[in-house]
Order: C-alpha cells, then sequence, then structure tokens
C-alpha cells in the first residue's frame, strides 16, 4: 500500500513537471494583441478603476487585479504579464488530481485526470496566455470539489468555500455564474434536507455577489 501510494506521488509530481515544460515554452514570447490591450486597458490601471470599471469584456477582473501585481512586483515583461495565468494552469493539474480522487475514490481516476489536464493543448494555451481562462477553470475545479465535499460531508465550511470559489470564478469570467447555478441545482439535488437550504443559501449569496460586483 505504502508503495502504491509512494507510486502515485511521484506520477503527479511527474505530471505537474510536465505541464511545467510544456507551459514554459513560449511563456517569454511577445505579447498577443488581447493580452497587450489586458496589460494597457485594465492591468496597468490603478486598482480601484480595475474593480469598478468594466467598460469591456476583455476586463477578467480578478485576473487583471493578479497581473496589476504581478507587473508591479517583476515589471512588464511578457513572462511577468503571463505569470497569473502560468501559475494557475500549473496548480490546476495537482487539484484535479484532488478533485478526481474524490469524485471517483480511485487515485488511479485522480492521475488520469492530471495527466491530460497536463498535456491538453487548449489548456497548454490558456495557461500561456495572459488571459482569464486558466484562473476561470482552476476556480471551476475548486467550486466543484468544494460543494462535492459539503454535499458528501455536510460541511458548513465547504459551502461557504463553494460559494466563495463560485463568485470568484464569475468575477474572473461573468458565464462563471452558469457554472454557480448548474452546481447549485446539483447540490439541492443531491444533498439532505438541510443541505439543501445551504445549497440554496450559497448559491442565492454567490449570484447575489456577482450581481453586485458587476453594478
Amino acid at each position: 500500500m505504502f508503495l502504491l501510494r509512494h507510486t502515485h506521488a511521484i506520477l503527479l509530481v511527474a505530471a505537474v513537471i510536465l505541464a511545467c515544460v510544456l507551459r514554459l515554452l513560449t511563456l517569454g514570447s511577445s505579447l498577443g494583441h488581447d493580452e497587450a490591450y489586458t496589460l494597457e486597458a485594465f492591468a496597468s490601471q490603478p486598482y480601484e478603476r480595475i474593480v469598478t470599471s468594466y467598460a469591456a469584456p476583455n476586463n477578467h477582473i480578478l485576473h487583471s487585479l493578479m497581473v496589476r501585481c504581478s507587473v508591479q512586483l517583476l515589471g512588464t515583461e511578457s513572462w511577468a504579464v503571463r505569470l497569473p495565468a502560468f501559475a494557475a494552469g500549473i496548480l490546476a493539474v495537482p487539484l484535479i488530481f484532488v478533485l478526481a480522487r474524490n469524485l471517483f475514490l480511485s487515485a488511479s481516476a485522480g492521475l488520469i485526470a492530471a495527466w491530460m489536464l497536463a498535456m491538453m493543448p487548449v489548456h497548454i494555451l490558456y495557461s500561456q496566455a495572459a488571459r482569464g481562462y486558466s484562473l476561470s477553470i482552476l476556480l471551476a475545479i475548486l467550486a466543484l470539489y468544494a460543494i462535492h465535499r459539503a454535499v458528501t460531508e455536510g460541511s458548513f465550511r465547504q459551502w461557504i468555500s463553494f460559494g466563495l470559489w463560485g463568485f470568484l470564478g464569475a468575477w474572473t469570467l461573468p458565464s462563471g455564474a452558469f457554472h454557480v447555478v448548474s452546481l447549485g441545482i446539483w447540490g439541492v439535488l443531491k444533498a439532505g434536507p438541510e443541505g439543501r437550504r445551504r445549497a440554496l443559501s450559497a448559491t442565492l449569496a454567490a449570484l447575489a455577489a456577482i450581481v453586485l460586483a458587476y453594478l
């Protein structure tokens, strides 16, 4: 059993290393049009303007805030502008392992998910682009993990986590609100009587916060 767990750990670390290598290849190349627009129109603005201005859908707000922090600390080199997207892409690999292991009660399922995500071309592309897509995927994984634990364990803390991750996902991409609604409906259908009330409360609270954030 120890040898099996040790093997799983080695394979997971290998998947993360592969993900890093594949995503580092073009991290320092010139910024594309949308990336440059993100930097100039949003990430170069004061924090309060990033949060309060949604004049164009290109402003993936939470991602823009993270890019603002990155360029303030590290400068405006291409790799620094892309660092938040890169970091989110790398973190998603071990986290999807944890999610799949919990969903299917199998470390092997977790490893398959981690390796698939590590090598997925579209996820590699998202992790190399200074946009909010890889961050949105990471937050979707966290929201699904939280609500799964909330339903199976009845954990009040996990219901709060679901609402938080769901809100942050939609604060990155507004379409994340659909993810909150779909997971909330699943939670209402799967949870017990007390869990249903919590699922509904967490979902409505997240949606209310999303609406307020974009007003």
